[in-house]
């Protein structure tokens, strides 16, 4: 007669047939993750600061967070200086400024301030100049710059223009431009001091959109803190286990 065979005992199960083990057999995640999983306030950063945002509903933007008419202010004012050196680009002190100005160009996605559809077309079409040739300036143009002949963020942009605007506009001397210096745009402005005053002021009026939509990001932020807190302070401490 066989002998019949004993089974090995089976962990127990829950609904469904779910294994239940022992809390001591379970794998527990990394502190940090536990802490991300609960949502508390020492959920996984990365320690950078938050980069602004811009807070512009506008469907028809010529260049996002500055008005359509700065955007084309700015333009107007730099096409002229463009197309000068660009009709001069033999002389090589020319050509060397006409490098620096496409690639501020690029910078800024210029183009934009008069609805083009881009670098080349704008190259070609409004400068005259063969698009390859054209992005081989920009490329150098950068180069001395100290940077990669890429588009600014568009918060960069935003300020890069308003400034620029507030400038052109109070019909003062100065020049303008953000760069990438260090992982963070720098914002540039250089005016002579006679007229250090004025131009700040002009800028300063410029600016003031941006610097109210960084406070009202700041209290939406500082409310959202705030209603995380009490949710966390109402449902009480959980079993860690």
């Amino acid at each position: 007669m066989a002998k019949s065979r004993k089974s090995a005992p089976k962990p127990a199960t829950g609904p469904a047939g779910v294994v239940r083990r022992p809390s001591a057999e379970r794998k527990r995640l990394p502190p940090e993750l536990e802490a991300f999983a609960r949502s508390d306030d020492t959920r996984l950063r990365d320690g950078r600061a938050p980069r602004p945002r811009l807070r512009d509903p506008r469907p028809t933007a010529l260049v996002p967070g500055v008005a359509n008419r700065d955007a084309r202010l700015v333009y107007d004012h730099r096409i002229g200086v463009l197309q000068d050196a660009a009709g001069r680009r033999e002389d090589p002190a020319a050509r060397e400024e006409l490098a620096r100005l496409l690639a501020e160009a690029v910078l800024l996605g210029l183009w934009r301030g008069r609805s083009l559809t881009g670098f080349d077309a704008f190259a070609q079409d409004i400068l005259g100049i063969d698009y390859a040739e054209a992005r081989a300036l920009a490329e150098r143009g950068a180069a001395a710059l100290g940077v990669a002949a890429d588009r600014c963020t568009e918060e960069g942009v935003a300020a890069w223009f308003r400034a620029e605007a507030g400038l052109v506009e109070a019909g003062l001397p100065g020049t303008v431009r953000v760069l990438p210096i260090g992982g963070e745009e720098v914002l540039k402005v250089e005016v002579p001091v006679s007229s250090g005053p004025p131009s700040l002021h002009a800028i300063g009026r410029r600016m003031t959109p941006l610097v109210r939509d960084r406070e009202e990001a700041a209290a939406e932020a500082a409310k959202r803190a705030e209603e995380r807190a009490a949710r966390m302070k109402r449902r009480g401490p959980r079993d860690r286990e």
